[in-house]
């Protein structure tokens, strides 16, 4: 399994994407404040200290608001492999996954060196048939219905 530091992750994402677009950059946390969080919280604080137009969302400084207008005010989306991305998608976002094992990944928008130059996909429509097809209630599996539709893939 593939596995990156939030915190390694926005920082090299945050240097890639100063190479090609002067944009405000948000960097959000994970909704769920842990020890490692927190360490990384201060790592990320004092590595944007003296650089302008990147704010950091997170519980830990008391700025995390809601993530639909965040998405909805935002140029992009930039993740490792985030249910994050789905806000994206529905809000027609450009979406930039790293991690090609992220669930989303095939609604990526290209590399970040792109950025300002987005391919977003227009397969949204296929995208929500197949989201919704990955959530399934508990009926779903007592009834056989989800064994139903998977049992000639296994």
């Amino acid at each position: 399994a593939e596995k990156k530091n939030a915190t390694e992750y926005a920082i090299e994402t945050i240097e890639e994407i100063r190479q090609y677009s002067k944009r405000p950059i948000i960097v959000r946390f994970h909704r769920v404040i842990s020890d490692t969080q927190e360490q990384d919280f201060k790592v990320l604080s004092k590595y944007i200290e003296d650089k302008q137009d990147i704010t950091i969302q997170s519980k830990a400084n008391n700025n995390y608001p809601d993530i639909i207008p965040v998405i909805k005010n935002a140029y992009a989306v930039c993740t490792w492999s985030s249910s994050s991305a789905a806000p994206a998608i529905c809000e027609g976002k450009p979406l930039y996954i790293k991690s090609k094992n992220c669930f989303f990944y095939n609604m990526n928008s290209g590399d970040i060196k792109d950025i300002e130059d987005p391919k977003i996909k227009d397969n949204r429509q296929e995208w929500f048939l197949n989201y919704a097809t990955t959530h399934h209630s508990l009926e779903d599996l007592s009834s056989g219905y989800y064994f139903d539709k998977v049992k000639n893939l296994i």
